[in-house]
């Protein structure tokens, strides 16, 4: 944690003051940050799988995205929105993570299907098609009654 939090003041030292007194911004920061490292969690993951354990890419795909699902919840929850155990955001979280799972699955085909690179690259390179889809569809789902009920993430 301590790292963590090393990592907190360095980011937010690089943004202007006057952005982080607004709550949307802070959630934004906070949120961001979890996506950052988990990405890092999850390639490393992926890595492992491939390259060490020797695992097919398909399984690599399926589990370090189900893992990360698990980690990307937890974090989030609890040090971004502070929410707590909520079934309804943890169904909600898998709905959209799942959705963006076997669009990710199925973008790997087509990556093995007609590109000559390594196993790990195209793994990583469905990276980016997973972030926007998580982000638009996560969008639609925050209403303002929700954002108004969240506690404010603890910047300092």
């Amino acid at each position: 944690m301590k790292l963590f939090e090393l990592a907190k003041r360095i980011i937010l030292a690089c943004i202007p003051k006057f952005l982080l007194k607004y709550p949307l911004v802070k959630r934004l920061i906070g949120f961001s940050f979890v996506g950052v490292v988990i990405t890092f969690i999850g390639m490393l993951q992926v890595y492992i799988m491939l390259k060490v354990l020797h695992f097919h890419p398909y399984l690599t795909y399926f589990l370090s995205y189900v893992i990360s699902i698990l980690q990307s919840y937890y974090l989030n929850s609890r040090l971004v929105f502070k929410s707590g155990k909520s079934k309804k955001n943890l169904f909600i979280y898998y709905g959209v993570y799942s959705t963006s799972m076997i669009i990710g699955f199925f973008t790997l085909v087509l990556y093995r299907k007609f590109l000559p690179f390594d196993e790990l690259i195209l793994n990583y390179m469905v990276i980016p098609v997973t972030m926007l889809w998580n982000f638009t569809v996560s969008s639609k789902f925050l209403k303002p009654q929700e954002i108004q009920n969240i506690t404010e993430l603890d910047i300092e």
